[in-house]
């Protein structure tokens, strides 16, 4: 439930922090012997759902998620380009 997309960045997962759902990664990846992973991360802290009633938390802002496809694409192309 991220919703400023100029804080996304490109780290090490083991570098991540205030998400909940990277903190089981690290320990499934930790549990399988991988020790590093590129990831984009972003350090927004967590969204507390509107009303008392919601359990649930609010959604990403849909413009959010494609700015991190495209921040994926850009260290995807700035890799392959490393290795010509």
């Amino acid at each position: 439930n991220k919703w400023d997309p100029t804080l996304l960045q490109i780290t090490d997962i083991t570098k991540t922090h205030t998400d909940p759902l990277a903190r089981r990664m690290r320990k499934a990846l930790r549990d399988r012997g991988i020790d590093r992973l590129q990831v984009i991360f972003s350090p927004e802290e967590p969204k507390k759902p509107f009303a008392a009633e919601r359990n649930s938390a609010p959604a990403s802002l849909p413009f959010v998620p494609p700015a991190a496809g495209i921040l994926l694409a850009k260290a995807g192309v700035s890799l392959l380009l490393e290795t010509v």
